[in-house]
Protein backbone atom coordinates (compact mmCIF):
# COMPACT_ATOMS: atom_id res chain seq x y z
CA UNK A 1 0.00 0.00 0.00
CA UNK A 2 1.26 3.22 -0.67
CA UNK A 3 1.29 6.02 1.47
CA UNK A 4 1.86 9.95 1.20
CA UNK A 5 2.94 11.77 3.97
CA UNK A 6 2.35 15.53 3.88
CA UNK A 7 4.23 16.69 7.67
CA UNK A 8 7.69 17.06 8.64
CA UNK A 9 9.19 17.00 11.87
CA UNK A 10 10.78 19.95 12.02
CA UNK A 11 12.08 23.08 10.56
CA UNK A 12 15.05 24.94 12.02
CA UNK A 13 14.57 28.26 12.70
CA UNK A 14 17.82 29.59 10.87
CA UNK A 15 21.33 28.87 10.58
CA UNK A 16 22.64 27.12 13.34
CA UNK A 17 19.41 26.33 15.24
CA UNK A 18 19.02 22.77 16.85
CA UNK A 19 19.23 19.90 15.38
CA UNK A 20 17.14 17.18 16.50
CA UNK A 21 13.45 15.19 15.37
CA UNK A 22 10.84 16.75 18.50
CA UNK A 23 7.83 15.89 17.25
CA UNK A 24 5.87 13.04 15.09
CA UNK A 25 5.26 13.64 11.46
CA UNK A 26 1.45 13.51 11.28
CA UNK A 27 0.73 11.10 8.20
CA UNK A 28 -1.77 12.72 5.96
CA UNK A 29 -4.54 10.69 4.03
CA UNK A 30 -3.36 8.36 1.32
CA UNK A 31 -3.67 10.97 -2.11
CA UNK A 32 -4.20 14.08 -0.54
CA UNK A 33 -1.46 16.45 -2.36
CA UNK A 34 -1.05 20.32 -2.32
CA UNK A 35 1.52 20.49 0.24
CA UNK A 36 4.33 23.28 0.37
CA UNK A 37 6.53 23.03 3.24
CA UNK A 38 9.75 25.29 2.93
CA UNK A 39 13.30 24.43 3.01
CA UNK A 40 15.11 27.36 5.40
CA UNK A 41 18.07 29.06 3.35
CA UNK A 42 20.23 27.67 6.41
CA UNK A 43 22.65 25.29 7.43
CA UNK A 44 20.18 23.30 10.03
CA UNK A 45 17.64 23.05 6.71
CA UNK A 46 14.74 20.50 7.24
CA UNK A 47 14.48 17.02 8.53
CA UNK A 48 11.93 14.81 6.73
CA UNK A 49 10.23 11.81 8.59
CA UNK A 50 9.13 10.46 5.78
CA UNK A 51 7.28 7.14 7.85
CA UNK A 52 6.59 9.06 11.08
CA UNK A 53 8.46 6.83 13.60
CA UNK A 54 10.46 9.85 15.09
CA UNK A 55 13.51 9.66 13.21
CA UNK A 56 14.79 11.57 9.96
CA UNK A 57 15.44 9.79 7.21
CA UNK A 58 16.25 13.17 5.13
CA UNK A 59 17.77 16.25 5.31
CA UNK A 60 18.01 19.38 3.33
CA UNK A 61 20.36 21.73 4.12
CA UNK A 62 21.99 24.85 2.92
CA UNK A 63 26.09 24.64 2.76
CA UNK A 64 29.09 25.22 1.09
CA UNK A 65 29.41 29.26 1.15
CA UNK A 66 25.66 29.32 0.66
CA UNK A 67 26.00 27.86 -2.87
CA UNK A 68 24.84 24.58 -2.46
CA UNK A 69 21.60 22.90 -1.57
CA UNK A 70 22.36 19.12 -0.28
CA UNK A 71 21.54 16.24 1.72
CA UNK A 72 22.06 14.86 4.80
CA UNK A 73 21.06 11.37 5.57
CA UNK A 74 21.15 8.56 8.02
CA UNK A 75 23.61 5.54 6.94
CA UNK A 76 20.69 3.21 5.61
CA UNK A 77 19.14 6.40 3.07
CA UNK A 78 19.95 6.75 -0.01
CA UNK A 79 19.19 9.27 -3.36
CA UNK A 80 19.72 8.34 -6.69
CA UNK A 81 21.99 10.02 -8.33
CA UNK A 82 23.70 10.22 -11.34
CA UNK A 83 27.20 10.25 -10.81
CA UNK A 84 27.21 8.87 -7.08
CA UNK A 85 26.82 12.86 -5.79
CA UNK A 86 24.30 14.66 -8.42
CA UNK A 87 20.64 13.94 -7.59
CA UNK A 88 19.05 12.57 -10.62
CA UNK A 89 15.99 14.53 -11.52
CA UNK A 90 12.91 12.02 -11.91
CA UNK A 91 9.88 12.83 -13.88
CA UNK A 92 6.49 12.15 -12.60
CA UNK A 93 5.74 8.47 -12.85
CA UNK A 94 9.55 6.90 -12.81
CA UNK A 95 9.73 3.73 -11.26
CA UNK A 96 11.86 3.90 -7.88
CA UNK A 97 13.11 0.48 -7.58
CA UNK A 98 16.15 -1.80 -6.57
CA UNK A 99 17.19 -1.57 -9.70
CA UNK A 100 18.25 1.96 -9.34
CA UNK A 101 21.64 3.21 -8.40
CA UNK A 102 21.76 4.88 -4.81
CA UNK A 103 24.42 7.36 -3.10
CA UNK A 104 24.64 6.95 0.18
CA UNK A 105 25.64 9.56 2.30
CA UNK A 106 25.98 13.54 1.43
CA UNK A 107 24.37 13.94 -2.23
CA UNK A 108 24.07 17.27 -3.97
CA UNK A 109 20.67 18.48 -5.20
CA UNK A 110 21.78 22.16 -6.53
CA UNK A 111 24.85 23.83 -6.37
CA UNK A 112 26.68 27.64 -7.91
CA UNK A 113 30.07 26.16 -6.50
CA UNK A 114 32.42 26.11 -9.29
CA UNK A 115 34.16 23.19 -8.27
CA UNK A 116 31.19 20.95 -7.78
CA UNK A 117 30.07 21.85 -10.86
CA UNK A 118 32.95 21.17 -12.86
CA UNK A 119 33.48 17.66 -10.33
CA UNK A 120 29.72 16.87 -10.39
CA UNK A 121 27.34 18.97 -12.96
CA UNK A 122 25.57 19.84 -14.47
CA UNK A 123 22.83 19.35 -11.74
CA UNK A 124 19.31 18.53 -12.40
CA UNK A 125 17.89 21.10 -10.08
CA UNK A 126 18.03 24.71 -10.32
CA UNK A 127 15.70 28.02 -9.36
CA UNK A 128 13.12 26.85 -13.16
CA UNK A 129 13.37 23.13 -12.58
CA UNK A 130 11.76 21.11 -9.75
CA UNK A 131 10.95 17.66 -9.71
CA UNK A 132 10.83 13.90 -7.96
CA UNK A 133 13.77 12.73 -5.97
CA UNK A 134 13.94 8.84 -5.78
CA UNK A 135 15.07 7.49 -2.47
CA UNK A 136 15.73 3.92 -0.17
CA UNK A 137 15.27 4.22 3.43
CA UNK A 138 15.24 1.77 6.25
CA UNK A 139 12.23 0.98 8.07
CA UNK A 140 12.52 -1.45 10.74
CA UNK A 141 15.38 -3.23 9.33
CA UNK A 142 13.10 -3.36 5.87
CA UNK A 143 13.95 -1.61 2.66
CA UNK A 144 11.59 0.79 1.55
CA UNK A 145 11.56 3.04 -1.62
CA UNK A 146 9.91 6.19 -1.66
CA UNK A 147 9.92 9.75 -3.69
CA UNK A 148 9.76 13.58 -2.59
CA UNK A 149 9.12 16.14 -5.26
CA UNK A 150 10.45 19.51 -4.41
CA UNK A 151 10.00 23.30 -6.15
CA UNK A 152 12.45 25.04 -8.22
CA UNK A 153 15.25 25.75 -5.94
CA UNK A 154 17.99 28.25 -5.49
CA UNK A 155 20.98 26.94 -3.61
CA UNK A 156 22.04 31.38 -3.26
CA UNK A 157 19.37 32.08 -1.27
CA UNK A 158 19.62 34.23 1.88
CA UNK A 159 17.94 33.46 4.92
CA UNK A 160 15.15 33.91 5.94
CA UNK A 161 13.81 33.62 2.18
CA UNK A 162 13.32 30.11 1.41
CA UNK A 163 15.29 28.04 -1.03
CA UNK A 164 12.24 26.48 -2.09
CA UNK A 165 9.54 23.81 -0.87
CA UNK A 166 8.81 20.71 -0.29
CA UNK A 167 5.73 19.63 -2.54
CA UNK A 168 5.04 16.26 -1.01
CA UNK A 169 6.56 12.74 -0.14
CA UNK A 170 5.39 8.95 -0.05
CA UNK A 171 6.84 5.63 -0.19
CA UNK A 172 5.56 1.81 -0.27
CA UNK A 173 4.80 0.87 3.22
CA UNK A 174 5.36 -2.73 1.58
CA UNK A 175 9.25 -4.01 2.16
CA UNK A 176 11.13 -4.21 -1.19
CA UNK A 177 8.38 -2.87 -3.31
CA UNK A 178 9.04 -0.34 -5.94
CA UNK A 179 7.09 2.73 -6.55
CA UNK A 180 6.58 5.44 -8.87
CA UNK A 181 7.25 9.18 -8.44
CA UNK A 182 4.44 11.18 -7.58
CA UNK A 183 1.81 7.89 -7.50
CA UNK A 184 -0.63 7.00 -4.57
CA UNK A 185 -4.26 5.74 -4.26
CA UNK A 186 -6.62 8.91 -4.45
CA UNK A 187 -8.86 9.43 -1.72
CA UNK A 188 -11.86 8.85 -3.56
CA UNK A 189 -11.03 5.85 -5.02
CA UNK A 190 -10.32 4.65 -1.10
CA UNK A 191 -13.85 6.27 -0.31
CA UNK A 192 -15.30 4.10 -2.62
CA UNK A 193 -14.02 0.86 -1.79
CA UNK A 194 -14.71 1.57 2.24
CA UNK A 195 -18.39 2.50 0.80
CA UNK A 196 -18.72 -0.97 -0.80
CA UNK A 197 -17.55 -3.00 1.85
CA UNK A 198 -19.73 -1.23 4.24
CA UNK A 199 -22.53 -1.77 1.51
CA UNK A 200 -21.67 -5.61 1.03
CA UNK A 201 -21.45 -5.82 5.19
CA UNK A 202 -25.08 -4.36 5.78
CA UNK A 203 -26.72 -6.95 3.03
CA UNK A 204 -24.78 -9.57 4.80
CA UNK A 205 -26.27 -8.61 8.04
CA UNK A 206 -29.96 -8.19 6.68
CA UNK A 207 -29.36 -11.25 4.68
CA UNK A 208 -28.77 -12.95 8.04
CA UNK A 209 -31.55 -11.44 9.87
Amino acid sequence: MRRLEQYGIMVAAGAGAGVGVAENAVAAPAGVTGVSIDIPASTAGYYLDIDGDGNYDLNIYQSYGDTSLVFSQPATTGVITTNGVATSNLASGTLISALDTFGYGAAILASDYPLYIANYGPFGFDSSTGGFIGLTFDIGGSRHYGWVEVSPVDPSAVFPTPMGQILGYGYDDTPDTGINAGVVPTPGSLALLALGAAGIRARRKGAAA
